[in-house]
Parts: structure tokens; sequence; C-alpha cells
């Protein structure tokens, strides 16, 4: 697994054992921690029991600023445990070194799985596999359950088709009949939804937060950016990328979407880290698109960055959703 991958589920177990919160910041170029260490403080105090602080992205964060907010943190009337995910070491604490699994692992596995210890067995498990635990899992797993190398190799090899698919596992591509006839109806879904929401933006706090987070992506692709949804089990730090092409080139943006109750603010935490995350992806600029509405020192912050960063509440919402209604 991945560094991020451990500490989300880490962060995990940790929830079922301790009873306090767990606290998920993603760093990133520009970003400080001990801007939010009140954002932070405020989740702590609301807490009971141990809380857990991850810290992933660590890559340009100062080792100077985590050992600052920690013992800032630490001050207060609560107790809690950090851990620190990132590419480049950093002199903190107890270091985990995640490595790819060595040969003798892997003959291990195959030995066990399939008992079948041959060297070109366990060579080529290795090489498709690059030593990572869950693909080298899913080789073993495929071979034990009946499968050629050769086939399970090939679900491994780097594969793109854009689209959706159809019953038989191949791209549709909207030329044949059965393909248009499928993108019309998602089409004519998408306008129903967008319909329904606009003569009552309300309903936008009946939608999951994935669902709202689509909503997002369709109104961005109406407006001309080319967008693409993050993983739904991702957490923290952006939820869609937007691209926009013109005359001057290309330029991304982070979005993240925040399905909030109308009487919860998003607070300057929240866009403090969506920044941190942008400037990590050398995107253009972020957005945030919240349900609700942003507290004061969220708006301030926003204007502070000189169009690096946009927010847009309810109200923006509604006109996003009137002008998607629109006929072109």
């Amino acid at each position: 697994m991945g560094k991020t991958t451990m500490l989300k589920m880490v962060a995990e177990l940790y929830r079922q054992q301790f009873g306090g919160t767990v606290e998920y910041v993603s760093g990133g170029r520009g970003f400080a921690l001990k801007d939010i260490i009140h954002v932070l403080a405020d989740q702590f105090r609301a807490a009971s029991g141990q809380s857990l602080l991850v810290i992933d992205d660590a890559d340009y964060l100062v080792a100077g600023d985590i050992y600052e907010t920690v013992n800032r943190l630490s001050t207060g009337p609560w107790s809690f445990s950090t851990l620190v995910g990132s590419r480049v070491a950093k002199d903190l604490g107890n270091r985990i070194t995640l490595q790819p699994l060595a040969r003798h692992a892997i003959t291990r596995m195959v030995a066990e799985r399939l008992n079948d210890a041959a060297s070109e067995t366990v060579d080529r498990v290795l090489r498709a596999s690059r030593g990572i635990p869950a693909f080298a899992t899913l080789l073993v797993d495929g071979l034990a359950n009946g499968a050629s190398l050769t086939d399970v190799e090939r679900l491994l090899e780097p594969w793109r088709a854009p689209g959706l698919l159809g019953p038989d596992g191949r791209p549709l591509d909207g030329r044949n009949a059965g393909g248009r006839k499928l993108f019309t109806n998602v089409r004519l879904i998408n306008n129903a939804l967008i319909d329904h929401l606009s003569r009552n933006p309300d309903a936008v706090h009946d939608l999951t937060g994935r669902q709202f987070e689509e909503l997002t992506a369709e109104l961005l692709e109406r407006m001309g950016y080319e967008v693409q949804l993050t993983a739904a089990t991702r957490v923290g730090g952006k939820d869609l990328y937007a691209v926009r092409k013109d005359g001057l080139g290309s330029f991304m943006f982070v979005v993240e979407c925040k399905r909030y109750a109308p009487d919860r603010p998003v607070s300057v935490g929240v866009v403090r880290s969506v920044h941190g995350v942008a400037q990590h992806e050398r995107a253009n600029g972020a957005i945030v698109m919240t349900t609700s509405f942003f507290t004061d020192p969220a708006k301030q912050f926003a204007r502070e960055l000189r169009g690096q960063m946009s927010l847009r509440d309810f109200a923006d919402l509604q006109g996003w959703l009137s002008d998607a209604r629109r006929p072109k």
C-alpha cells in the first residue's frame, strides 16, 4: 500500500478504538500548519477521549512548522497523537518506511497460496506487481482461482478507455445507436435534476455528498470546463479537477465540495487546506463550493489570495443552477 492508504487505514482503526476526533490535514507548497491551529484546537476541544491528527502530503512542510503546531496544540486540555505522511524523510519522531515486498516475501506468498516456489513464477509475480502488496495479492489470488499467469499479468497492464462501458465491457463512444441513446438518456436525467433543483434549491441538502460532487461537476462542464471526479473514497483536499482551455492556454483548478447544513458555515481552516492542496498540485487556483455559507475569516483569507481562491456559497449555487437550466 502507499503512504496515504496506510494513513487512512490507521485513522479508521484509530476512530473505532478511541472516542476522540480524527483530523486529516493535507499539506502543500505555501501551506503553514500553524495557520490552522485554532481550527484544530476547536475540534479537539469538542471531542472526548484521545484524538488523532493526520498530516498527509507533508513533503513541502517545514519540520519546524510541524513541531510548533504539535507543541502548541499539546498545551491544550486534550490528548492526541500525530501521524505524518511524506515522500521526503522528516526528522520527526518514530519513522516507518514503506518498501516494496522483497523477493523472499513474494516467494513465501506464492508457496503458501499456490504450493509452488518455482523461480519463474516468483520472478513473474515480482516483476508484474513491482513489489506492491495489493498487486501481488491480486496476482496470486487469480492464480489460486485457476487463471493463467499470463491472463492475470494482463490485468495489471496500463490501459485507458474514456467514456461509459456497455454490457460487454467495451467503451461506448456514442457512434452507435445504443451509445447515442444511452448518452441522451443520461443528459435527460441531468437536465431533469437540474430543473428540479433550480426550482427547489433547498433540495440540494437532500443529496448525498457524492451526488453533490457530481452535480458540481455537471454544472462546471456546462460552463465549459473539462472535469474529472476524484475517487469516492478520497479523504480531504479535493473532489474535482476542472480544466479551462482558451487562447491563453490551459488552466487547472482543484475543487472541494462541502454539502453542509444551511446553518453550518465553511471555516477558514477548510479554505486554507484546499489552498494548500492547490499549491501542492501546482494548480492555477482552487474553488470551494458549498450548500451553506463561509465564515468572515474564510472570505478574508480568500480575498488575500488575489484570485487564487474562489468561494461559492448557496446563493452562487442557485445562480449556477438557473444558468444551467436556461436554453442555450
